[in-house]
């Protein structure tokens, strides 16, 4: 943990909060966060966005929102987050934002991985969204042995691999103490503002389909997270 709090501090010099210069432009990306009920969506956002921490927040009803201004890289970046519902009734209503995504951040309790549903999540947002970045975050490390963190991320790991996610994309947080939350929400920006200017230099064809990329879809995997067995 105390390696990842120092690579936080060493990218906050490039992400920063922005005072935009007269005519300079600003990006604008959409970040989703999915997963199960419970998992810390809420706590993630808000700690970014207010740097704060609060233990008596409730589950979300449908769908909630912030935004900050970022700089990534040179370039302000008006990062727009959507944090959607867990809970399965209101999985209809997560599922239509992910069409539009610009990155999607999937988000399980790293204390609870038997009782996360990540590979229906994952499953979900590639039925909606082909080619959208995607990032795993293991959160509530502060619940969680060091032991049991770095079993945790090789699992993740090894998940993510076989589904096309780089271990680069695979993080550990704390909503708690900020842990890893910055470096998670750079990426994202990153990772989205990449994909958004990827769409626009694509060459407009006619009757082409609005899908950057197509990726080859990996084979069904089987899920080493242990959170699987019971499908």
């Amino acid at each position: 943990l105390t390696m990842m709090a120092q690579t936080v501090v060493e990218r906050r010099d490039s992400f920063e909060d922005v005072n935009l210069a007269p005519e300079e432009e600003e990006l604008t990306v959409k970040v989703v966060l999915v997963g199960d009920s419970s998992v810390g969506k809420t706590s993630l956002m808000r700690r970014f966005v207010a740097a704060t921490f609060d233990d008596t927040t409730t589950s979300t009803i449908g769908i909630d929102f912030e935004y900050k201004s970022v700089r990534v890289g040179g370039q302000s970046v008006r990062v727009s987050i959507w944090d959607t519902c867990g809970a399965e009734r209101f999985r209809s209503v997560a599922t239509s934002y992910f069409r539009n995504a610009g990155v999607v951040v999937l988000v399980m309790d790293i204390a609870r991985p038997t009782q996360s549903s990540i590979d229906e999540w994952f499953r979900e947002v590639r039925i909606a969204n082909e080619t959208a970045p995607c990032v795993l975050v293991l959160n509530k490390v502060d619940l969680a042995t060091a032991g049991q963190c770095r079993m945790a991320l090789d699992a993740a790991r090894d998940w993510a691999a076989m589904r096309n996610i780089g271990p680069e994309c695979v993080l550990q947080t704390s909503a708690r103490s900020g842990i890893g939350v910055d470096e998670v929400f750079y990426l994202a920006a990153t990772l989205a503002a990449r994909y958004a200017t990827a769409i626009r230099a694509r060459p407009a064809t006619r009757g082409a389909t609005s899908r950057a990329v197509v990726l080859t879809p990996p084979p069904e995997p089987s899920c080493r997270l242990g959170c699987c067995s019971s499908h």
